[in-house]
């Protein structure tokens, strides 16, 4: 896929879900702090289900969009974990 298209997919992505993100309650798994969280990566799979539906998505859409979110679900809601003194994670 050329980089353009790429990137019209991956700001597509991002306003969906920003948009869909302010009408919805965001909860966080409670005392979830590591972004490879069982909890963490169940929170975002509901989360791009729920805008999934929200978008009527079905089918070969649908596996793609999923698949688009999963990898950028923490972009759009990182979980809070803090950086280390040299400035990584």
């Amino acid at each position: 896929m050329k980089t353009s298209k790429r990137v019209l997919l991956m700001s597509g992505l991002l306003v969906s879900a920003a948009a869909l993100a302010a009408t919805e309650p965001v909860a966080w798994p409670a005392g979830a702090q590591d972004k490879q969280d069982p909890q963490v990566l169940a929170f975002y799979e509901d989360q791009c289900n729920r805008w999934a539906d929200g978008q009527g998505l079905s089918g070969e859409q649908r596996g793609a969009y999923l698949a688009r979110c999963r990898v950028n679900a923490a972009i759009i809601y990182p979980v809070g974990y803090a950086e280390s003194d040299d400035g990584e994670e």
